[in-house]
């Protein structure tokens, strides 16, 4: 028997609840899905190995791979970490000070010189800097939107933008992974459940790739919305292999 972290809830009930569970399991499978279709209870079981728990695991027919995990961005294994950044790239609260305290003083110090020459970021942009300390190779600075400051129809926009943008940097370096927090859901107050609907809607399955890219999207397993959202999209928009789950959500 290995014991799993996981969140459950009643089928068709937006509600879910968070504990752990002892499952056999041979395989000690990333990830297992559990119907129990008498209760009506969907059961999503994360193994949880180190720091991480994987709970979705996706590999589109492009070759991208797509992970939803819950880990701390400061310390995760991938060439790239994206920030949930303000418009003056100042690391004073949330992901970005964390990663600051991390990376250490010269990770504000070359943002500080960009902005110098370059001026404030808006809504939508990012901009990619050498990361540090931290374990990555480069952080991505991403500004996503202020949710109450537009109309949601652009606040989504600027969202799905900032994300291309992200990418786009990720490519444009050579590099093979990023990690992905849910941007503007903090201070910024974008919800949950949108915020990772609208960021995993920017990966459709046939996203042009020069080379294999593995995309891992972060999340805080207390954050169970956002964690809904991001296995809902890839259920609707994936025509791909689940690599980690014993079914679809």
């Amino acid at each position: 028997m290995t014991k799993y972290k996981t969140i459950e809830c009643v089928v068709n009930n937006p509600v879910w609840t968070v504990g752990e569970k002892e499952i056999s399991s041979v395989a000690k499978q990333d990830v297992i899905l559990l119907h129990d279709q008498t209760k009506g209870v969907l059961t999503v079981a994360g193994l949880e190995v180190g720091s991480v728990s994987t709970y979705c695991k996706v590999q589109m027919p492009n070759g991208l791979i797509i992970t939803v995990a819950k880990a701390d961005l400061c310390k995760y294994q991938a060439d790239v970490v994206v920030n949930a950044s303000n418009e003056g790239l100042q690391h004073i609260g949330g992901l970005a000070l964390a990663l600051l305290q991390a990376a250490g003083p010269q990770l504000q110090d070359v943002c500080d010189r960009y902005r110098s020459r370059n001026g404030d970021l808006k809504p939508g942009d990012a901009i990619i800097t050498e990361a540090g300390q931290l374990p990555c190779q480069y952080v991505i600075h991403a500004v996503g939107p202020r949710f109450s400051d537009w109309d949601r129809s652009t606040a989504v926009r600027l969202l799905r933008r900032v994300v291309r943008q992200a990418l786009n940097l990720v490519v444009a370096k050579g590099c093979r992974s990023v990690a992905i927090p849910a941007i503007s859901s903090g201070i910024f107050g974008f919800p949950l459940d949108l915020c990772a609907e609208t960021i995993a809607a920017v990966l459709p399955p046939r996203y042009r790739l020069e080379m294999p890219l593995l995309c891992i999207f972060i999340t805080k397993l207390v954050h169970i919305p956002c964690l809904h959202g991001y296995c809902r999209c890839f259920q609707s928009n994936s025509d791909g292999s689940w690599l980690c789950c014993g079914g679809r959500m």
